[in-house]
Formats: structure tokens, sequence, C-alpha cells
């Protein structure tokens, strides 16, 4: 148990630190970056540091992407920054699962609700995916922003990916839920 302990005390560590860092960067390079090339590539120079980040607009939001760049939008604001929000939910399930972890809390029903949680992310972000791109398109056309992007829905194999993933997850969190309430039944019995 203290190994579990240990090993999850640091991936919570390694968690907050990854999460300073991704926020740190995208608060530095949208607010002080120049946009560079149709690829998605953003640069922040100052003092004689560079730092970059690429958001790669390839699979289903490719057109939605090369759509905004035409009509001289940045996609990586708008594309780019919801892009980011799956990930800061499944780091914030994952630093309470793994408090449990650390505190020697394993099967209950609150891990696998978390785990669940996960799982609903995955699948919400491929519905999001299809949605987003079809509600930027309306919010520009009625906003007189745009005239000419297309309406896109698009579906590649990285939310299929995505789909099944969370799908998966969620059945090992369903399979995880039942093995307690049937240790809860067994200890009632006792």
């Amino acid at each position: 148990m203290s190994n579990i302990s240990k090993v999850s005390k640091f991936i919570k560590a390694l968690l907050l630190f990854i999460i300073t860092l991704q926020v740190s960067v995208y608060i530095v390079l949208f607010l002080f970056a120049t946009t560079q090339g149709e690829s998605g590539e953003i640069w922040f120079h100052y003092l004689g540091l560079s730092s970059g980040m690429l958001m790669n607009f390839n699979g289903s939001w490719a057109d939605i992407a090369q759509a905004l760049v035409k009509e001289n939008f940045n996609p990586s604001l708008i594309l780019g920054i919801p892009a980011t929000i799956p990930y800061f939910l499944i780091y914030y399930f994952l630093y309470k699962l793994f408090s449990l972890y650390q505190q020697g809390i394993i099967f209950t029903v609150k891990n696998s609700q978390y785990i669940k949680n996960i799982a609903a992310v995955l699948i919400a972000w491929v519905v999001f995916k299809l949605i987003y791109p079809i509600a930027v398109t309306v919010v520009l056309s009625f906003s007189d922003m745009s005239e000419s992007l297309p309406l896109i829905l698009s579906i590649g194999s990285e939310e299929l990916v995505f789909l099944l993933t969370g799908l998966i997850i969620y059945v090992i969190a369903w399979v995880m839920n039942e093995a307690i309430v049937l240790q809860q039944e067994q200890e009632l019995i006792i």
C-alpha cells in the first residue's frame, strides 16, 4: 500500500507540473505571441528566448482550420483553446483519483465515478468535435464576420479512437463498480 501511495503522490506532482507548464505556455503564447504561417504555429520571442507551439488541425478540424485561415481568422485561438478543455478535465479527474489512491482508498464507488467521468469527457469530446465547427461557422456568419465559411461536419479516426477509448474506460469503471457492490454485499452477509 505504501508503494501505491508513493506512486500516486509522484503522479499528482507530475500532473500539477504538466498543468502549470501547459497553462503558462498557453497564456504567454496567446497573449504575446505572433502567429506565423497557416499551420497553427505560434511563436514567442523575447530577450533571446523562443517558445513555440504547433496546433495541428489534422483530421476532422483540418477543413474548418483552412477555411478560418482563408477568412483571416486565427484558428489557434478559435479551435485551439477549446481543444485544450478536455485535457484539463481529464487532468482534474486523474488528480482526484490519485488523491484517493494516495490515501489508500483504492476500490470505492468514488474511484469508479472518477474513472467514469474520464470516459464521459472522452465521449463528450467526440460530440463536441462534431458540433463545434458548425457552431463557429454559424456564429461568424450571423455576426457578419464571415460570409463564405462552409458548414463542415466531419468525423475522423481520432474521434473514433476517443469514442472507443471512452467506451472501454466506461466499461472498466462499470465492472469495477459492480465488484465494489458485490464486495459490500458480501461484507453484509458475513
